[in-house]
């Protein structure tokens, strides 16, 4: 099983679980993968802030939502985004 794959089946199995999520960030980024690694951080960022959270209005201002990479049809399943 590739790391990758290894990665993404923690994430499936624990959720809830944002260090997974943020050391496969890690990973990404030292993959040549910047942007996602970067996009599942602010992500996960974003999902322990509350809505009036003055910080979440400057990351959702820098890093709008249409502006995100989106997925690689090898990595169209990836569970990146925090469930909270």
């Amino acid at each position: 099983m590739s790391e990758e794959r290894v990665f993404l089946q923690a994430i499936r199995e624990d959720p809830e679980d944002d260090s997974v999520r943020l050391i496969y960030a890690d990973w990404l980024e030292e993959q040549g993968h910047a942007a996602r690694a970067e996009l599942i951080r602010v992500q996960c960022t974003l999902a322990g802030m509350l809505a009036g959270d003055p910080r979440r209005v400057a990351l959702e201002d820098h890093f709008p939502i249409g502006s995100w990479p989106t997925a690689s049809a090898s990595s169209a399943n990836t569970p990146t985004s925090c469930p909270r």
